[in-house]
């Protein structure tokens, strides 16, 4: 027998004191008796208050039971763990929440791997709550208010939302919904993970499909073709499949996991369900893959409170039930600029140049190196997880640490030393783009990239400046001693790298390195944090490997300006002595 299954403490701290919220209501529904059990079947299709309290009641441990198992047996806790280790934000999509089971269950196994320490890292949950029957809403509210307070205790971030609609209905403000928790809140390109989740919602799929399949026929005996008509009615959950699609190519999404249980009678309906969609999953857009299907059973303890263990007494208690899980990876994944940057080669080539770099400044933190290097193939590899999951975390640019260098006899220049995870992705980056500035810049003197030797990399970034200075003043003194055909102008400016407009410099390096959203992201990211001694919004890092780049990208439009008014763009002739 597997192993028995039971809320941990602090849901059923929650589960009970939403018996208590119900029962102090002015209007408290009598649900709380032997008899609900015989009233139950029409009760469901009501949107009453007593039909939502008498579910959860009578349900809502079943549900909650089958969802905990399949997170844990048929995904695989280890699965999950390893999803939630490099990305700590999962949106969750409760569709027919009722009281909010299958949320609950979901942070019940978040609860469960944080316990055991199988993850450590703080976790953003966001759910959205979707049902038609608006007192059903009202109970997953107050379910997600207890739990949200108990489950931060734990370093789960919880915030929910909710729908009171039906499922298809709800699609236009769940993509609003789910678009402003990824752009507004978490400021990703995408969002790596949402699960779908419908549990014992089948019923009222098949209800609603019985429903289409009688109007096409009437519109069919009125001589409407049917094959002028929606194929909806061919196939059940060719409905709902098609609402997911939509979901999946109009919200930024990576993978969108679906979950599917079904009992009594209705078994067959997930396998169907299943097939919808993967057939309408089937193109060059998206990859299906199925994780598991079939018939499941979990055992558990009934809760303090339910209907079986408050009237018919019964302890523990198994149900069986069908399941399918399916995971949708999006086309968009396809994206070549990206894969190029986060390539392992390419961070191999990026530690390798940004450690030299280091050691060579004037400030090193060498025990952060020698760490980093402690478990070198695994360090690299959670760097590279954690941009595939866009975690913010990934740079800390927080941890910089600034220090004053001398200038002048009087005057210093403000420093700032980066984390090495920083370094490393910002050489990574320019790396694989930073070739489309050179192009743009070949009639400037600014340091170029460094060219392979003997067929392989170097360890440096760029060529040496010295050569590239050389290089400047012979041209300028050659071209002073003709005067008549050059102009040779002195000019300098004021405390450039601390009044460079952050913003400006984003917009000019989205534009001109990449189409990339992710990689968008990751320049955004290493050009987020306001700087010490700067005002917000103004300056970048100096002595970062990357600053040098950035400031030439910074100064393309100026560059050309002075081409345009001189009417002469300079011309480098490496032969001049």
């Amino acid at each position: 027998m597997s192993s028995t299954e039971s809320f941990l403490p602090e849901i059923e701290e929650a589960y009970l004191e939403l018996h208590t919220w119900l029962s102090s209501l002015p209007d408290r529904p009598d649900y709380r008796r032997k008899s609900i059990w015989d009233e139950i079947g029409e009760l469901l299709p009501e949107s009453s208050l007593l039909s939502a309290a008498a579910q959860y009641y009578v349900f809502f441990p079943a549900h909650f039971f089958k969802v905990a198992h399949t997170l844990s047996t048929v995904i695989g806790s280890e699965m999950l763990a390893s999803r939630l280790r490099f990305n700590p934000r999962i949106c969750l999509v409760d569709v027919g929440c009722g009281a909010g089971a299958a949320s609950a269950a979901f942070i019940n196994q978040l609860l469960k791997l944080r316990k055991e320490g199988a993850i450590t890292q703080p976790v953003e949950l966001y759910c959205v709550g979707i049902d038609v029957n608006l007192r059903a809403i009202a109970l997953f509210n107050q379910m997600m208010l207890r739990i949200k307070a108990r489950a931060s205790t734990h370093g789960i971030e919880l915030n929910h939302d909710y729908i009171p609609k039906g499922d298809l209905e709800a699609l236009i403000q769940l993509k609003d919904k789910l678009d402003k928790k990824r752009i507004d809140c978490w400021k990703q390109p995408f969002l790596s993970d949402v699960f779908i989740m419908q549990v014992n919602v089948v019923s009222p799929f098949s209800k609603r499909f019985a429903e289409v399949r009688s109007e096409v026929e009437e519109l069919q005996r009125l001589g409407i073709d049917p094959s002028t008509l929606s194929n909806d009615h061919q196939a059940f959950g060719r409905q709902e499949a098609t609402a997911y699609k939509q979901l999946l190519e109009d919200v930024a999404i990576d993978h969108l996991h679906i979950v599917t249980v079904g009992t009594d009678g209705y078994e067959t309906r997930v396998q169907e369900m299943a097939e919808a969609i993967k057939e309408k999953f089937n193109s060059a857009k998206h990859n299906v893959r199925k994780i598991e299907q079939g018939k499941q059973t979990v055992y558990y303890l009934n809760p303090k409170g339910s209907y079986w263990k408050e009237q018919c007494f019964v302890q523990s208690y198994h149900s069986e039930f069908q399941v399918d899980v399916t995971t949708i990876f999006s086309a968009q994944l396809e994206d070549g600029e990206w894969a190029a940057v986060i390539d392992i080669e390419n961070l191999q080539l990026a530690w390798a140049r940004a450690r030299h770099h280091l050691l060579d400044e004037s400030l090193a933190d060498e025990v952060e190196i020698r760490l980093f290097e402690a478990n070198f193939d695994e360090s690299l590899e959670k760097l590279r997880q954690q941009l595939i999951a866009y975690a913010a975390e990934v740079i800390q640019p927080s941890d910089r640490l600034y220090y004053r260098l001398p200038k002048a006899p009087d005057k210093t220049r403000p420093r700032g030393l980066s984390r090495i995870e920083e370094e490393i992705l910002s050489t990574a980056l320019i790396q694989k783009l930073g070739a489309r500035l050179s192009n743009m810049t070949r009639t400037s003197f600014a340091n170029k990239f460094s060219h392979s030797r003997n067929g392989g990399e170097t360890e440096y970034l760029y060529e040496n400046w010295f050569k590239a200075y050389t290089l400047f003043i012979n041209t300028a003194c050659a071209a002073a001693r003709v005067p008549s055909s050059h102009l040779v102008i002195r000019l300098d400016i004021k405390s450039f790298y601390t009044r460079i407009i952050r913003d400006q410099l984003r917009e000019i390096a989205a534009e001109q390195l990449t189409k990339s959203k992710r990689v968008e992201w990751l320049i955004r990211l290493i050009l987020s944090e306001n700087i010490d001694e700067h005002e917000a919004g103004l300056g970048v890092v100096q002595g970062n490997l990357s600053s040098g780049f950035f400031a030439n990208l910074y100064l393309l439009d100026l560059d050309g300006f002075v081409a345009r008014i001189l009417s002469c763009p300079f011309s480098i002739d490496e032969s001049v002595n």
